[in-house]
């Protein structure tokens, strides 16, 4: 039987799993705006793969730590993530931060507005996607800690009829 804090813990990755996949789902919505208006770039390409890779991918995640059985099973895909959102970030950060909003495509008259709103909404996945691997990586350790092995001096307790 797992623990309290196990508990605990698979509801913080649902909600912080659900704060990720809607900034993943803000994301893909402004990115696939620019892309609409044929503004094909490769950050902009980048950003909306990993936001639909991230959208699809983690819709299970939203209900499978409810199970008591979860042990931390998605921890590559969030270490994954983590890291692919943080890429996202960065291009986001070289190409809309400071002066430079204005002359990166994709060109509008308010997209300096939407083009932070990605900044901003691609670091708080990434953000998530990290706590996710942490909590995940605590349930995944703490699973295999549970369990104590059989063995020839330390047989399995069996009920007595």
């Amino acid at each position: 039987m797992p623990a309290v804090g196990s508990n605990n813990a698979r509801y913080l990755l649902i909600a912080n799993t659900f704060l990720q996949w809607v900034s993943a789902v803000i994301v893909m919505g402004l990115v696939s705006r620019f892309l609409a208006k044929n503004q094909h770039t490769t950050h902009l390409v980048y950003e909306e793969v990993i936001a639909v890779l991230n959208v699809a991918f983690f819709l299970p995640m939203l209900v499978l730590p409810a199970r008591s059985s979860y042990g931390g099973h998605f921890l590559p895909l969030n270490f994954i993530f983590s890291y692919l959102w943080l890429t996202a970030f960065i291009f986001t950060a070289q190409d809309y931060s400071g002066k430079q909003c204005h002359r990166v495509s994709p060109d509008d008259v308010y997209a300096c507005g939407r083009k932070t709103t990605i900044e901003a909404f691609s670091f708080l996945a990434f953000f998530f996607s990290l706590i996710n691997t942490i909590i995940d990586g605590w349930l995944f350790s703490s699973r295999r800690t549970d369990t104590t092995p059989v063995t020839k001096e330390a047989p399995r307790e069996t009920a007595v009829v």
